[in-house]
């Protein structure tokens, strides 16, 4: 996905990454979250993703939206008890489960 991202994007507006609601084992995963959200930022692409503040899911958004970038996040509303921890992230759009 990085090699995407470091040729040509031009006409790519947001991308719709599937990323988990936990950081995993490796904290390189949630460090390579927040690389892939700062290069999103500086190419001016929005995120679209699962909705959810935590785990790896969180950290994308987060880099993403605390860097003024767009952010979009769609979840079920059965699981925004167990993955939205506080506030929102962007807007968030919830649906029927």
């Amino acid at each position: 996905f990085f090699s995407l991202l470091m040729g040509d994007s031009e006409g790519i507006n947001k991308i719709c990454v599937f990323c988990g609601s936990r950081s995993g084992s490796d904290p390189l995963y949630s460090q390579k979250a927040k690389e892939l959200g700062e290069e999103m930022v500086t190419r001016e692409i929005g995120l679209v993703y699962g909705g959810g503040t935590v785990g790896l899911m969180g950290e994308i958004s987060s880099t993403i939206h605390g860097k003024g970038g767009d952010v979009t996040g769609i979840i079920p509303s059965a699981l925004c008890k167990r993955e939205i921890s506080g506030e929102n992230i962007g807007e968030v759009i919830i649906v029927e489960d």
